[in-house]
């Protein structure tokens, strides 16, 4: 048996030192890990980015030929956690009312980040993590490739990114 009260040890049996100090550190281990996890404040917002892309000043946007009138976006959820902000992107396909989630198209993207919060606007930099069902660049890659660089304006609904207004969403994690 093995009392650890206060840093004193009080011990029926022998090495009590050890184990007392392995339950204190498993003690205090967990509640880091949960003040992470927990204890820092997080927002997510979600909004819209169209799938076009823009070759020789030209915009270039993604089109299914099988349902011409739908026009592409990445639904887009930003997460703010403490000084970092994290980017989900995935594919879906708009016709008035109608949205369809694609599996594939367009592929899922992941960034992660910094951000720096200022008195109208919020200034995003963001690196690319990972994809999945993503094309694949031919040739040089260039510096900051797949990098964003996001300037969002504060609005009492939210904020806009390139003319999309991203709202805040209740997320269960």
């Amino acid at each position: 048996m093995l009392i650890c009260h206060f840093g004193k040890i009080f011990s029926v049996m022998g090495n009590a030192k050890r184990s007392c100090m392995q339950v204190a550190a498993l003690a205090f281990f967990t509640l880091i890990v949960t003040s992470f996890r927990y204890g820092i404040p997080t927002k997510t917002f979600v909004g819209l980015e169209e799938m076009c892309s823009s070759y020789d000043g030209k915009k270039d946007c993604y089109t299914d030929p099988s349902k011409p009138k739908y026009k592409w976006y990445r639904l887009s959820k930003l997460t703010f956690r403490g000084d970092s902000v994290f980017l989900e992107q995935s594919p879906v396909a708009i016709y008035k009312k109608d949205t369809l989630h694609s599996a594939s198209d367009g592929g899922f993207y992941y960034y992660k980040g910094t951000y720096e919060e200022k008195a109208d606007s919020i200034v995003i930099n963001l690196r690319f993590h990972r994809c999945d069902y993503c094309p694949q660049p031919v040739g040089p890659i260039k510096p900051n490739y797949r990098a964003k660089f996001l300037t969002a304006k504060k609005t009492d609904n939210g904020f806009i990114i390139d003319g999309y207004l991203f709202k805040e969403a209740q997320v269960q994690e």
